[in-house]
């Protein structure tokens, strides 16, 4: 079967190893692919595809990977041989902290940026040819905001993201954003500690970039809210415009609920954000400050109550959730017209899943 006849999808989470789901366009349905599950270390929750170099890069969320002197969580580099339905790991290095939540690869310089929430640290480093080469920044930052008592007295950095020369580091525990400027594909340089300070409390956890608003979406977890920022293209600086709760009101009584994923839809109109608790994909309309940034167009009940970090793919008409609680991966069809969701088709998958990443 060829490459146009079906998708293929990583998934992984709080387990152990890698599972491969085929999407089969003609019947949109999914399937185990062959050769899953791959093996692999416990708790690969987040990762990242390097179509350049057919390479995935993912992280291990633990404390103390024993390949790294033990005092670590660790990033590794995985070689996708799609005509083998095949996944080989090929390095592993540390990711310079304690418990890490989140990578992301720039797509233009190709740097790894490394989220290490249970260290409030962030790591930096340059590849080449889909191998991890020189580590380029590591900060850790000194606390967190300590409003919530829980969450919140230490720095919990969450994820990094990009706006052209320009990367956002979100840091849950200190409610703010940290902005870096990437001079070239070995340098970084500091913008501004805290280019922005979300409402004490709010717990901000990943952020979506609009580029054809010159926009991004902050998703808070603690106060379940979106925060709509204006980019200034020159400066990367950050400045609010509007607030949003998307909270669901008719939940399941005394549900708490926490955002998880966030993601622009590739057409640029539709915001998509992951509600755990009471299990919802809430969707938004992008639209103009008349008419208030986001306006909601439906809140998609998913089977289970905790969807995580689900993908769209890269034609816009499929949607993958995976559920880490009732152990599922979600096939939604996405309207590209109206932004709405339905479901397609579901499938069991390896315990705990909280990733899905597309390989082609």
């Amino acid at each position: 079967m060829s490459g146009h006849e079906l998708l293929t999808f990583l998934v992984s989470g709080y387990s152990v190893g890698f599972a491969l789901v085929n999407l089969h366009l003609a019947t949109k349905k999914l399937q185990t692919a062959p050769q899953s599950p791959v093996e692999g270390d416990e708790n690969l929750t987040f990762s990242v595809y390097d179509a350049n170099s057919s390479t995935v890069f993912a992280i291990h969320e633990v404390d103390q990977h024993p390949e790294t002197n033990g005092s670590d969580g660790a990033l590794s580099a995985w070689q996708w041989k799609p005509e083998e339905s095949s996944l080989t790991r090929q390095q592993i290095v540390s990711s310079q902290g304690q418990g890490p939540a989140h990578v992301a690869q720039n797509p233009t310089n190709g740097q790894l940026w490394v989220s290490n929430y249970g260290a409030g640290t962030l790591a930096v480093y340059s590849t080449r040819q889909g191998q991890i080469k020189d580590l380029l920044l590591h900060v850790k930052v000194p606390q967190g905001s300590q409003v919530n008592s829980d969450r919140q007295m230490a720095a919990h950095i969450h994820g990094a993201f990009f706006f052209r020369e320009f990367a956002y580091v979100v840091d849950l525990g200190s409610d703010a954003i940290y902005t870096y400027r990437m001079t070239g594909p070995d340098a970084v340089q500091e913008v501004d500690r805290v280019g922005y300070s979300s409402q004490p409390g709010s717990g901000p956890r990943h952020l979506a970039i609009d580029e054809a608003h010159e926009r991004a979406y902050l998703l808070n977890e603690l106060k379940n809210t979106v925060e709509v920022l204006s980019i200034n293209t020159t400066s990367g600086g950050l400045s609010r415009l509007a607030i949003v709760n998307y909270q669901i009101p008719n939940a399941t009584q005394g549900v708490q609920q926490y955002g998880a994923g966030i993601h622009v839809h590739p057409n640029g109109k539709f915001l998509y954000l992951s509600n755990r608790g009471d299990g919802a994909i809430v969707v938004y309309s992008i639209q103009p400050a008349a008419k208030n940034y986001l306006k909601l167009e439906q809140t998609f009940k998913t089977q289970g109550t905790w969807p995580r970090s689900f993908t769209i793919t890269q034609d816009g008409h499929f949607m993958l959730v995976p559920d880490q609680f009732l152990d599922v991966i979600e096939l939604l069809s996405v309207d590209p017209a109206s932004g709405q969701l339905s479901l397609l088709d579901s499938m069991p998958t390896i315990k705990a899943p909280a990733i899905v990443t597309q390989l082609n």
